[in-house]
């Protein structure tokens, strides 16, 4: 939580901005939800008797939910910022042998702020647009573990990587789609290219009967001599993928440029 401060302060300083100046230009609120797929991946490594098998992984795939608002400073650009909270899916690989078997589950977490350029054509009821910006954000993940078959471990290992900040890159492309002055629907494809390095290893639930392991720390170098020893109270981090490329649909709320206080029209009308 403590890590999530920092880019609350961005986005309300970024807000407080907005609302001094959206006298002079148009204002744009967003609610959008989606989902994206990995990208930028790793290889997962699955092994099923004799057979070794692959496949790609991002932690950074998942359910996107985001706030955000722009404005317009020019005919055909803008200036804005989106938070987004991301719900990552599991990411799964196996480990089978003779009656014995390891699941492995990997699932993302993220809570980002992005600040943008947008580009728009204004071409009427159907407005195509594009999105370019940085993401800076708070990600962690957790590595689960489960055991099955003859002489298996009962429960689930856990071990939560956190700790640090992450900053990536933001392209989108969408349609705007005028359901009247000021209300549009957005369809947008993203992709959100992140690579996240994890500075503390905690183990978060131990096998039943198993003690839980205590904090580790998590360095970029490491002395030779202690090198992956959990005994040395830190060991090597590792770069994971944290990318992803989906699509979003929301709502957009324009506030029109010189829209003004209701008790300065009435200071007006007792003038007259």
């Amino acid at each position: 939580m403590k890590q999530k401060f920092p880019i609350l302060f961005i986005l309300f300083a970024f807000f407080a901005c907005q609302n001094a100046v959206a006298q002079r230009g148009v204002f744009t609120m967003n609610a959008d939800i989606g989902a994206g797929l990995p990208s930028g991946v790793s290889t997962l490594l699955s092994l099923n008797g004799n057979t070794y098998s692959i496949s790609p992984y991002s932690v950074g795939a998942g359910f996107n939910i985001d706030l955000g608002g722009s404005y317009t400073i020019g005919n055909h650009i803008g200036a804005g910022l989106d938070l987004t909270d991301m719900i990552g899916f599991a990411q799964k690989s196996s480990i089978n042998i003779s009656s014995a078997s390891l699941t492995i589950h990997k699932t993302g977490s993220l809570f980002a702020a992005t600040p943008y350029l947008s580009l728009f054509t204004r071409a009427g009821k159907f407005d195509p647009y594009a999105r370019f910006g940085i993401v800076i954000g708070s990600p962690s993940y957790t590595w689960s573990n489960t055991e099955s078959g003859q002489n298996n471990v009962n429960g689930t290992n856990t071990n939560l990587y956190s700790g640090g900040f992450a900053v990536g890159w933001y392209a989108a492309g969408g349609v705007q789609i005028a359901m009247n002055h000021f209300l549009s629907l957005n369809i947008e494809l993203f992709d959100r290219d992140l690579t996240y390095l994890p500075t503390t290893l905690t183990n978060t639930q131990a096998y039943d009967g198993y003690l839980k392991q205590p904090t580790i720390k998590l360095v970029t170098s490491e002395s030779s001599v202690n090198n992956l020893q959990v005994l040395s109270g830190q060991v090597l981090s590792a770069y994971t993928p944290f990318g992803s490329v989906g699509i979003k649909a929301g709502i957009s709320m324009r506030i029109e440029k010189g829209t003004k206080p209701l008790k300065a029209k009435r200071k007006r009308k007792k003038r007259e």
